[in-house]
């Protein structure tokens, strides 16, 4: 069999589309290539939900990846209320190099749903803390000093993170929490925005890769609100609650080397 395990993205209704990833912006996938990406399609005349259209794939590797359809070994979830469908072969998924974005950044490596060790990047939780292991601005003061800014790209994870901070400090420490309580769906939403901000991802291949639960959406947030740093806090808390000492965990930010982890990550707290 030739190599099958990219992602494979479905176009219900569509009859052909040009080789350019911009062009992929109406269909709502542009987000999941990179600029220069090598593109197939093919024509599908009964693809996933019954529909005709075309089924897309990137290469990798530098090598086509050749579009099928063939339901009975593929795993294909409607995306976007039916606007798109993304699919992967049950048993030749991508692994996470395949979905790498060009820059590397450092992080905690986390093994997830798939089997397979993802790079969690850190988080930059405010102006003053660490920079963060993710690309940043870098412009000047009025003065010409060198002044780094969070990309665009990146403010929505780096908010949340900083909103979640103080909740998971507390959680380690085994102390009541007393700032605004996260939503259901927060965990879920930051771990989300962390494997977008390395991989070529979003909500819908997360899902049909199988990567996360519970449990993992926990560890995910952990690890990109820097886990060095969470667990020392939770330490210094702890004592300090034991001492009947004020307590105050509002004003967190991370520490100054960040965590690189180049193995398996095998000491991270299960926390539900």
């Amino acid at each position: 069999m030739d190599d099958v395990r990219g992602l494979y993205y479905f176009l219900p209704n569509v009859q052909s589309v040009a080789h350019d990833i911009k062009a992929l912006g109406q269909h709502g996938i542009s987000h999941l290539f990179l600029p220069g990406d090598g593109i197939t399609h093919i024509g599908q005349s009964n693809g996933p939900g019954g529909h005709n259209g075309i089924i897309i794939t990137r290469s990798i590797g530098g090598q086509p990846v050749f579009p099928r359809y063939e339901p009975e070994k593929q795993r294909w979830l409607e995306c976007d209320e039916g606007k798109w469908w993304v699919g992967v072969y049950k048993e030749h998924s991508p692994e996470p190099g395949d979905l790498q974005r060009f820059d590397a950044v450092r992080g905690i490596r986390l093994e997830l749903g798939d089997g397979h060790f993802w790079i969690i990047p850190q988080a930059r939780i405010d102006a003053h803390s660490l920079e963060g292991s993710l690309p940043q601005s870098v412009s000047v003061d009025r003065s010409g000093n060198r002044i780094l800014c969070a990309m665009s790209a990146h403010e929505n994870f780096n908010a949340l993170a900083s909103r979640l901070a103080p909740y998971y400090v507390a959680q380690m420490a085994g102390l009541a929490y007393d700032g605004p309580q996260p939503g259901r769906d927060d965990h879920f939403e930051l771990a989300v925005r962390a494997l977008e901000s390395h991989y070529l991802v979003d909500r819908y291949v997360i899902a049909v890769l199988g990567l996360l639960t519970t449990e993992r959406e926990m560890r995910i947030g952990q690890a990109a609100c820097d886990l060095a740093k969470l667990l020392e806090l939770a330490e210094a808390v702890t004592a300090a609650a034991k001492k009947n000492e004020p307590v105050d965990i509002s004003e967190y930010s991370c520490s100054e080397s960040g965590n690189a982890d180049d193995g398996p990550s095998t000491d991270l707290p299960l926390e539900s």
